[in-house]
């Protein structure tokens, strides 16, 4: 993993490619349910590699946007990322 703690990940810094390990650390149980900034993951992701493409797919939408995690626009476009899978690829 870099250098930043996971806080630090939670504020998305652009870098150039982010490892596995750092999509996770974005990833925090709220009241024993995996969320990113406090939303949690949808029923569909299940595994750790949907974990990892779902927290990348959300930094994507977010900062793209530049809007909360919390947004409409930033969920469903991570959910279009997320399932499309032959236009973004990991």
């Amino acid at each position: 993993m870099s250098q930043l703690t996971a806080e630090q990940l939670r504020e998305f810094p652009l870098k150039e490619r982010w490892t596995p390990e750092e999509s996770l650390a974005l990833i925090e149980r709220v009241d024993g349910t995996d969320c990113v900034h406090g939303i949690p993951l949808p029923f569909y992701v299940e595994t750790e590699a949907d974990r990892v493409r779902w927290a990348n797919c959300v930094r994507v939408a977010a900062q793209s946007s530049g809007d909360a995690v919390s947004s409409q626009l930033v969920q469903a476009t991570a959910r279009m990322l997320f399932n499309d899978r032959a236009t973004y690829g990991d």
